[in-house]
């Protein structure tokens, strides 16, 4: 057992002291001060402030143990994110873990690079822009000024917001600060990625389920909107919620209540939704796929985000805030860029927007070893597409000479392995961070040729 102050720190809970010694010291040795031991009332003994903040490593000896685990970790205190241990593969059991709170579900042997990875992402400071409010967002551009003065004076409304815009634009990031400024601000941020939840179990997660509803539900589930009574519901992809969903969503935006499946009545919920989408609503619901309705509903204030390439003049300030967050999670000095680099970020087209941004930086700080970023850890990556230098106003469009048309499949494959990469596998990050399911993560991946790594097979690479 062992404590020490510090940015990386670990409760780990594990029955078997073996195992426990073995995990305790392979992730000391990557960098992690741990607190070990082998049942959750040994966490009596760890201050409740340490207790309250840091992650949890929890091995779970059986089958339907899940739910009881993160209870009894929420018993004594424990309230920051969970992961647990599972003895096998199993599909149920890491949907009870998953409706019991936990933050992700593995199946042992975990590798230890894998598991600290996905500890890492959990322990991490909040980006750029989330939890301060409008104040920690870059909008230099007028095309982002304007979407941000609509969404501040959304905000102290509890008018409905629809937040459009392509995948990777920011749309979460609004969403906190829309919340963040509102007099919910005390109350829960709910976030839900509702493409990435299973059809069968949509309802049940966002609304709740009784005991005994359906096979395997072998506990009372609340749901996401009564975890977020009292403030916000962020409901990202909310354009693929199938069609049973939508009714029960329409109705909680009507009657301020839930349908809990299973349950005799509803249930009154003080909630505030905002959603977000990539899609076309419209197209959608001309093709009989999203309920006109619902969409009126949530609209109640639309705000379209620009693409970042149309958001020139904030290129730079976000290299810079996002070079500045991943060098904190990473636990390294940054000093700024090299020569060059600013010309190259300057002469991308960016169409995987600010999460590209993003993922190119957090590649180029792992490719390099001092605190300033040289040029080629960023050449290494790929070329620009346009001569350094050259600006392209807001909105203008794109000769030929200044930026080359390559196809989308080859821009949709490239920001597939960058994702991969960045969260060295794991899958249901990478999914989330690209803004699509993980079934459609999966589909991808099979259909261009991208192993769990990010690596290409060579007769993908030539088309």
């Amino acid at each position: 057992m062992g404590e020490a102050d510090g940015a990386r720190q670990l409760i780990i809970v594990e029955g078997r002291r073996e195992r426990r010694r073995d995990l305790a010291g392979a992730l000391g040795r990557d960098g992690w001060q741990v607190f070990d031991v082998g049942d959750v009332a040994a966490l009596r003994d760890l201050p409740p402030p340490r207790r309250a903040a840091m992650p949890v490593l929890a091995s779970v000896p059986h089958d339907s143990a899940a739910g009881a685990m993160v209870e009894a970790l929420r018993a004594v205190g424990c309230a920051g994110p969970v992961i647990l241990l599972g003895q096998r593969d199993s599909a149920a059991e890491a949907l009870r873990a998953l409706r019991a709170g936990a933050a992700d579900y593995l199946v042992l042997p975990v590798p230890i690079a894998e598991l600290s990875a996905r500890l890492a992402q959990l322990a991490a400071p909040p980006e750029p822009g989330e939890g301060h409010g409008f104040a920690g967002l870059v909008a230099q551009a007028p095309a982002m000024r304007r979407a941000l003065d609509l969404a501040r004076r959304a905000a102290g409304a509890r008018i409905a917001v629809l937040l459009t815009g392509a995948s990777g634009t920011g749309k979460e990031s609004v969403a906190r600060a829309i919340h963040a400024a509102s007099p919910r601000a005390k109350g829960p941020f709910v976030a839900v990625n509702c493409g990435a939840l299973p059809e069968s179990l949509v309802e049940s997660l966002l609304f709740g389920h009784e005991k005994g509803a359906f096979t395997g539900a072998d506990r009372r589930h609340a749901g996401r909107f009564r975890e977020a009574d009292g403030g916000t519901i962020f409901l990202d992809e909310v354009g693929e919620l199938p069609p049973p969903a939508q009714v029960k969503l329409l109705r909680v935006l009507q009657e301020g209540e839930v349908d809990p499946v299973g349950a005799s009545a509803p249930v009154q919920v003080d909630v505030r939704v905002i959603s977000a989408t990539n899609r076309d609503l419209a197209a959608e619901i001309a093709a009989g796929r999203f309920r006109e309705d619902l969409f009126f509903r949530l609209a109640g204030v639309e705000i379209a985000l620009p693409p970042l390439a149309d958001r020139p003049e904030d290129i730079l300030p976000l290299a810079r805030r996002h070079a500045a967050a991943i060098a904190r999670i990473e636990g390294r000095p940054f000093h700024g860029f090299g020569p060059g680099v600013e010309a190259w970020l300057q002469g991308r087209p960016w169409p995987g927007n600010v999460r590209e941004l993003q993922n190119v930086i957090h590649r180029a700080m792992v490719l390099s070893d001092g605190p300033v970023l040289p040029l080629s850890a960023f050449e290494l990556q790929a070329p620009p597409v346009r001569p350094a230098g050259t600006a392209v106003a807001a909105g203008a469009p794109a000769t030929g000479e200044a930026r080359a048309v390559r196809p989308l499949s080859e821009v949709e494959a490239e920001a597939i392995a960058d994702a991969l990469m960045i969260c060295r596998g794991h899958i249901s990050e990478t999914a989330r961070r690209l803004g699509i399911g993980r079934s459609t993560l999966y589909r991808k991946m099979r259909e261009y040729g991208i192993a769990q790594n990010g690596t290409r097979s060579a007769a993908e690479r030539q088309g």
